[in-house]
């Protein structure tokens, strides 16, 4: 009889003390499986990691201890799975917390060792020390001995003799300086293994501090026939991010942008990914499948109320918080200052795309390496054209430059996150090829497949654009009822194309807010198309193939003539 395959969820953290079905017929044996990470789905903050083990069993009933999962997973998403020759009836699954012991650390057992052998140096030279300590008392003593006794009493005036006294002041001296070069030695070694004896304790403290506080899966099986049998155990564990990153390229002479699609992952899980199948999801686990269910607003009398600054900052943070590179948190939207990537090549190949309304995924299709805590690897996802409506646009009141604006169809077949991008501009090289530019970065938002999405490709080199202030005229003078003064001013527009150009012109006149200031007489050359209230002016060009357009503004601002012209924020 072949075994089928099973399945089985472990719904709650389980003693290890619990006494399993299996029991009344007998203590069963016991197996160790030992598992590799073969494949992982990549969240935002967390990641679905299969790790999966193979082992020979025989006939009868099993209990099979895992102890290879990282001690910060999720243990009530724990799923366990099995196929293989062997006719197996799962029984049961615990969760069993398990504390390793430090000791059991042969760097832990080697820095102890050594931590007692130099306390017990550092104990005797304490004893050598003290033993000279009471020596150079005994010198000190003896030195006073003849200057403290009656010599016509009990020692003879010959102890007073230059001889003996010199012999004396010699043995004396030879005495102290050797105890006292003795004393200084040893306390300079009791220094030195006073730092490494401290050194040894913080390194032991360490490793009592990263002592694993984890988990051992036990897993209770009846099998009914011996063979081979393959155990896949999935679970959800903290400590993953990826974020997407774009290069976008745009050649002036197509109508089509290029983009390449990018991610890059970093793992904290505990537990490195070696030769592991990746899928990167945008998909929220345990978020809830049930729309949020709509209250009823009653108006009521409010008791108390936090500080308006504090709260209007919450609302804020909690609006725009997302996650980083890293899966830390951050305000969407923040651009790093991190150098640009020119032309940078992914470490794989393209991933396979699904997506659906509720999510997207992609599958990487080459094997992938990355250590927990390692620095974060890119990976490609896809790359493709897009087809892109061109415009140009310019406000040369604010800077001389026609800009280059996109609106991009994405045509991927999988939807754009929020990202960064890249946008380079290629032109003919000297010699022959392509030269790429960059231009700048462009945090993009979320579109769909099929969305179009505005796009900033940069300065057009091919039209010019000035705007010069030609007069600034005083009408009326100081002492007057009223200051008047006139503005002229010149926009230029040249094509140098060697086509007709499609240009949004934009510029404005002042509109006052105060009913002293006015502002009168404004004469434009040529109509806009569109004169907004705000003062804002838009023209619709088409400059032909070398053509130039001249638009002449003037208008005067007239103020009260006690007024000084600083009162104002004039130009």
């Amino acid at each position: 009889m072949s075994f089928s395959g099973f399945r089985y969820v472990s719904m709650i953290l389980v003693l290890s003390f619990l006494i399993s079905p299996a029991a009344s017929a007998g203590k069963p044996k016991e197996a160790e499986l030992k598992t590799d990470v073969i494949s992982a789905t990549v969240y935002k903050g967390q990641a679905q990691v299969m790790r999966s083990g193979r082992l020979s069993l025989k006939a009868g009933q099993v209990r099979i201890f895992c102890n290879d999962l990282p001690h910060s997973f999720n243990t009530s998403s724990l799923q366990v799975e099995g196929h293989g020759s062997a006719a197996v009836s799962i029984i049961g699954t615990d969760v069993i917390r398990v504390q390793d012991d430090p000791a059991e650390n042969p760097r832990y057992t080697e820095l102890f060792e050594k931590l007692e052998t130099l306390a017990i140096r550092r104990d005797s030279i304490d004893i050598e020390i003290d033993a000279l300590q009471v020596r150079l008392q005994f010198v000190e003593q003896l030195g006073r001995l003849p200057m403290q006794q009656n010599p016509t009493e009990e020692y003879p005036a010959e102890i007073f003799q230059v001889e003996g006294w010199k012999a004396l002041m010699d043995f004396l001296q030879k005495e102290r300086t050797g105890s006292e070069v003795q004393v200084y030695t040893l306390n300079l070694k009791k220094q030195e293994l006073t730092e490494d004896i401290n050194w040894i304790r913080q390194e032991l403290d360490s490793l009592k501090r990263s002592t694993r506080s984890g988990y051992s899966v036990a897993i209770d099986c009846a099998v009914e026939s011996a063979g081979e049998l393959t155990l896949e155990l999935t679970y959800i564990v903290p400590g993953t991010a990826w974020v997407p990153e774009y290069r976008i390229s745009f050649d002036p002479g197509s109508s089509d942008v290029a983009l390449v699609y990018n991610s890059r992952i970093k793992q904290s899980t505990g537990e490195d990914w070696k030769g592991v199948d990746i899928t990167l999801s945008t998909a929220l686990p345990h978020a809830g499948a049930a729309p949020p269910e709509l209250q009823p607003y009653y108006l009521s009398q409010r008791m108390a109320r936090a500080p308006i600054m504090e709260m209007e900052a919450k609302d804020k943070a909690e609006a725009v918080l997302g996650y980083d590179a890293d899966g830390n948190e951050r305000r969407v939207g923040a651009v790093t200052a991190d150098g640009h990537v020119r032309g940078g090549r992914a470490d794989h190949v393209e991933a396979q795309i699904a997506s659906s309304e509720f999510a997207a995924s992609f599958r990487v299709p080459a094997m992938v390496d990355l250590e927990s805590g390692a620095d974060s690897k890119r990976i490609r996802i896809t790359e493709g054209t897009m087809p892109t409506e061109l415009s140009l646009y310019t406000a040369p009141r604010l800077r001389d430059d026609v800009f280059i604006k996109g609106l991009v169809t994405n045509s991927l077949g999988a939807p754009i996150l929020a990202g960064v991008a890249e946008v380079y501009i290629d032109t003919e090289a000297p010699g022959g090829g392509k030269s790429s530019t960059f231009v700048g970065r462009q945090q993009l938002d979320t579109f769909a497949d099929g969305q179009k999405f505005p796009l900033h490709l940069g300065v057009d080199q091919n039209v010019k654009v000035e705007h010069k202030l030609e007069k600034r005229e005083y009408v009326e003078k100081e002492g007057k009822k009223w200051k008047k003064i006139r503005y002229h001013y010149l926009i230029t527009l040249e094509n140098f194309k060697k086509e007709p150009a499609e240009i949004v012109l934009q510029d404005r006149i002042p509109v006052s807010t105060m009913k002293e200031v006015k502002v009168e007489k404004v004469d434009i050359s040529l109509k806009p198309d569109e004169r907004r209230d705000d003062g804002i002016m838009t023209w619709n060009l088409a400059p032909a193939a070398g053509g130039k357009i001249e638009i002449r503004i003037s208008y005067t601002i007239a103020f009260p003539g006690d007024w000084p012209e600083h009162y104002l924020n004039l130009e």
